[in-house]
């Protein structure tokens, strides 16, 4: 398991939680050996109305910090702590309650409104940066491309620093916000995406209500090629509501590199669609690389069943199964 997995909602909790006036505490595993249930990053967030989410192991263990941790945010306390856990009942002092025989270092941080500031930072937009906790505090760095992605030196309880390094998240461009296009942005999202939504339409209800995409355009699909900055690692999502439109959002974005482009739409709509592409002047073999129609072939129906194919396919091909 990446360490990163763990971080997908404990900075946004953390960060939202101190929105509605509500304290929280970060605890986080800096460092671990051996059989430990928690690795170095793993890391949860636990907050004043008892909500908490992540993990840095489970267990008695976990049990055991997620109370302290509540009972520093009873005491308003903002010092942070650092403790080594060893999982071995024979050890006389600093037993994490389980046996499996390894070791973890585990830091306590109370967020203060400094602290907030920082976290706020670092959650903000799809970027690669390093954050460092010591004992001082917290503070966001540039990347050092040599650097590790995550780094912990351990001198005494006032002389340590952990750095962990956020990576730019894959990103995927939806065109078309209606009901097909909420539900993928909310398959994506899940899947730690950095999902962009663009429709065409004013006060479309879709895509005022969607909470997943990160970012929502609304921009005249004539002058998408001009709104839609992409990178070649990207993926690309066309699903508008016809088939003018999505030829129109085709035609501009056909020449950009993309990881992945598909397109919505049934093998007949797709195949008269192409034809007059090519009879206007494009080369057939540029349109080979298009997936579409889109997704697996599982039977979609439904929104929600679409978005699964969809996102199926997507997943095969970043982990090198299509």
């Amino acid at each position: 398991m990446n360490y990163y997995i763990c971080s997908m909602n404990v900075w946004n909790f953390i960060v939202e939680k101190n929105k509605h006036n509500l304290a929280t505490l970060l605890l986080l595993v800096t460092e671990s050996e051996g059989s430990s249930p928690g690795r170095q990053g793993f890391k949860m967030a636990i907050s004043s109305d008892g909500d908490l989410t992540g993990t840095i192991g489970g267990g008695i263990m976990e049990h055991k910090w997620v109370e302290l941790g509540r009972e520093l945010l009873q005491r308003g306390d903002t010092q942070i702590l650092i403790k080594k856990q060893y999982h071995d009942d024979s050890r006389s002092e600093d037993r994490s309650g389980m046996i499996c025989s390894g070791m973890q270092w585990l830091v306590l941080v109370p967020i203060t409104p400094e602290r907030l500031e920082v976290i706020s930072l670092f959650d903000e937009g799809n970027r690669e940066i390093f954050l460092e906790i010591h004992p001082k505090g917290l503070r966001v760095l540039p990347i050092v491309p040599s650097s590790p992605p995550l780094f912990f030196n351990y001198q005494n309880d006032d002389q340590w620093i952990y750095r962990e390094r956020k990576f730019r998240k894959p990103v995927v461009h939806i065109v078309g916000g209606g009901h097909v296009g909420l539900a993928v942005c909310r398959t994506m999202a899940m899947l730690d995406f950095h999902v962009i939504n663009y429709d065409n339409r004013q006060d479309l209800i879709t895509m005022e209500r969607n909470p997943y995409a990160h970012e929502k355009i609304i921009v005249p699909y004539e002058a998408i090629g001009q709104n839609l900055d992409s990178q070649p690692e990207d993926y690309l999502i066309i699903m508008t509501f016809g088939y003018r439109t999505d030829k129109i959002v085709l035609e501009q974005l056909l020449q950009r590199k993309f990881t992945y482009m598909g397109m919505m739409g049934s093998k007949a709509k797709t195949k008269r669609l192409f034809e007059a592409m090519i009879a206007e002047g494009v080369e057939a073999k540029a349109l080979e690389h298009i997936h579409a129609p889109i997704g697996l072939d599982i039977g979609s129906k439904t929104a929600e069943e679409i978005s699964i194919s969809i996102s199926a396919q997507i997943i095969g091909l970043k982990n090198g199964r299509t």
